[in-house]
C-alpha cells in the first residue's frame, strides 16, 4: 500500500496567484494527556513576491511573500499551489496577532535543492547512508514537479542578499548589562 503524498513543484508561483496553507495552532490534550483533540486552521490568499535571493535576517534562499497570516504553528508546513506545494512555511511580519494578516514569508520549494538526510536506505540499497534530495527524486521516493538537478555551478544557492528587502523578523539585538 502506497502512502498519499503531496507533489512538490519546482517552479515558482507568480505575483497574485491564488496560495493556501494550514496549521494546528489550537490543539489541546485531553483525557490526562492519552488524546490529542487537534484544530487545524486553513490559510489562503496571494502571492504578493517571489525572489532568487534571501533577506538580510532569516530566510533561506530563495524567497515567497504571500498577503495571508502564517501562524507559528504552520512552520515547515506547505505554502500550495493548486496540487503542489510551492513552497515551506517560514514567518509572518510583524509576529504578533494585533495585525491585519500578513504579510507572511515563505521559501520555495527549490531552497531543499542542497539538503540531504542521515541513515536513509533507498529502495535499491540495503545499507543506510547519507542521501541527497536529488538522489530522493532520482529514487522516486520525492516526487517533484519540473524538477531539474541542481547545477554545480550555480552562483545562487543562498549565497544573494538583498540588502534592500524589507526585514522578515526583527533584527537581532545583543543586550549587555553591567552588574558590579
Amino acid at each position: 500500500m502506497k502512502n498519499w503524498t503531496w507533489t512538490l513543484s519546482w517552479e515558482k508561483p507568480t505575483d497574485r496567484t491564488l496560495v493556501h496553507t494550514y496549521a494546528f495552532p489550537n490543539h489541546v490534550v485531553v483525557d490526562d494527556g492519552r488524546r490529542i483533540r487537534f484544530a487545524p486552521h486553513a490559510y489562503s490568499g496571494r502571492v504578493i513576491s517571489t525572489g532568487e535571493f534571501r533577506d538580510r535576517v532569516m530566510l533561506p534562499f530563495p524567497y515567497i511573500e504571500v498577503d495571508f497570516r502564517i501562524h507559528g504553528a504552520a512552520s515547515g508546513g506547505p505554502i500550495i499551489c493548486g496540487s503542489y506545494i510551492v513552497g515551506i512555511n517560514c514567518t509572518e511580519w510583524p509576529e504578533n496577532l494585533d495585525h491585519p494578516p500578513g504579510p507572511g514569508f515563505g521559501v520555495q520549494s527549490l531552497c531543499l535543492a542542497d539538503a540531504f538526510l542521515d541513515n536513509v536506505v533507498l529502495p535499491s540499497e540495503s545499507s543506510p547512508r547519507r542521501v541527497t534530495f536529488n538522489e530522493l527524486v532520482c529514487a522516486g521516493v520525492i516526487n517533484v514537479q519540473g524538477y531539474s538537478a541542481p547545477s554545480e555551478t550555480a552562483l545562487e544557492k543562498g549565497q544573494l542578499v538583498d540588502m534592500t528587502m524589507a526585514a522578515t523578523v526583527p533584527f537581532p539585538r545583543v543586550e549587555l548589562e553591567q552588574y558590579f
